[in-house]
């Protein structure tokens, strides 16, 4: 007697059937590397297309080379993606960020002024905290000037006075000290470009008045000169959104990605229709042999 045909189905190899086999399986063959040589450009980093396959194979399982080459598939497309995004990202805050133009400055009560310009990408460190500090440090300047510094001012100004601190600092290294001494400091002497002899002290509190005062307008206005750069920011996004046409790169990497998830699918609900429940040979002799004894 012949047997069914279900128990010659049932001497095939369909690959590992339980779901870590299934697993192991499909992570095997997607961890051969052929692509990376190809996929992968300068700067982007290999293992984080990786973790995107992985999580690829821990959603679908694959289990035979078609299915492996669908799941590779859908994790290119989702990597290409992602570096699109990643793209327009970057070209859009280059946009927004760009160096302010005429027309960015016209009618704006700030952003004209070349001191707020030159310090619009710092403007964040322009607190209240830092407005109090530089009014007393300039205050500290008004009374040197009235009773005359001495070495002991200067040498307790870094813990009094940081900020003006800083000032004296980085004009004594303009000047090029070779023993910048706080008695040196203070007894100085210089020509100017009109060949009159100045103290470089008296030089130093009129730079540091000036900086002080900069400082200081900078802390009160800055609320504002952030919402005169937002308001720039917005003007241009907005226009780059009005001016720019749909992607069809991203548009067809999309349509690309869905296609091949259902053809995926279809070829898995595939599989399930046609695969046929397994039944043990032993059972089938059993049946055969009970058939017979009846007989």
């Amino acid at each position: 007697m012949a047997k069914p045909s279900s128990a010659t189905k049932s001497n095939r190899s369909g690959g590992p059937r339980s779901d870590e086999g299934k697993k192991i399986a499909s992570q095997n063959a997607l961890k051969t590397g052929a692509y990376s040589n190809t996929l992968i450009l300068p700067g982007e980093d290999e293992s984080q297309f990786r973790q995107i396959e992985d999580q690829f194979v821990r959603d679908f399982c694959p289990e035979d080379m078609a299915e492996i080459a669908m799941v590779h598939d859908l994790a290119v497309l989702a990597w290409k993606k992602i570096r699109l995004e990643n793209l327009e990202l970057r070209f859009t805050l280059s946009r927004l960020n760009a160096p302010l133009g005429y027309f960015d400055k016209n009618e704006t009560k700030f952003l004209s002024s070349p001191l707020v310009e030159s310090n619009l990408h710092q403007i964040h460190i322009y607190t209240d905290d830092l407005r109090k500090s530089a009014g007393l440090a300039k205050d500290h300047i008004n009374y040197l000037r009235g009773k005359g510094a001495t070495v002991y001012d200067l040498e307790s100004l870094e813990n009094e006075h940081p900020l003006l601190s800083k000032i004296l600092i980085k004009q004594i290294e303009s000047f090029g000290f070779i023993n910048p001494t706080s008695e040196n400091v203070l007894h100085y002497e210089y020509k100017t470009d009109a060949g009159r002899t100045e103290l470089f002290w008296n030089y130093f509190m009129q730079v540091a008045t000036k900086e002080l005062e900069e400082v200081i307008l900078l802390c009160k206005n800055q609320i504002q000169i952030q919402q005169e750069l937002q308001a720039v920011k917005d003007k241009r996004l907005m226009e780059m959104m009005q001016s720019e046409k749909p992607s069809r790169a991203f548009d067809d990497l999309r349509r690309n990605f869905y296609r091949a998830l259902s053809e995926l699918r279809k070829h898995q609900e595939w599989k399930r229709k046609i695969q046929v429940v397994d039944v043990p040979t032993n059972n089938v002799i059993d049946s055969d042999e009970g058939k017979k004894s009846a007989g």
